[in-house]
């Protein structure tokens, strides 16, 4: 089963914001960008901004603020931020 573009959006975009920018939040443009950039061509702008305007509007794990001042551009602006990774240790035993 394949995922949907909306999901693929949304785990690009909570990698990108708990381990390249993790406890900062990015505007929608900033962070479309960021996701542009790691899919190449197969989504268009188009496609990307609206799935991330999905992922704003139902943020799961990520947080949404809807008037924030963007980490990357510093414009005030909705964005989203999520909390750094957490690295799970397993101690083999």
């Amino acid at each position: 089963m394949s995922q949907s573009i909306d999901d693929l959006v949304r785990e690009t975009a909570a990698e990108i914001l708990r381990e390249r920018a993790p406890g900062r939040f990015l505007c929608i443009p900033c962070l479309m960008r960021q996701v542009q950039n790691a899919h190449g061509t197969a989504y268009t702008r188009g496609q990307i901004e609206r799935s991330l305007a999905v992922v704003a509007r139902s943020p799961g794990s990520l947080t949404f603020l809807p008037s924030v001042v963007c980490d990357r551009c510093g414009k005030t602006a909705p964005c989203l931020g999520a909390k750094p990774a957490s690295h799970r240790w397993d101690s083999g035993v």
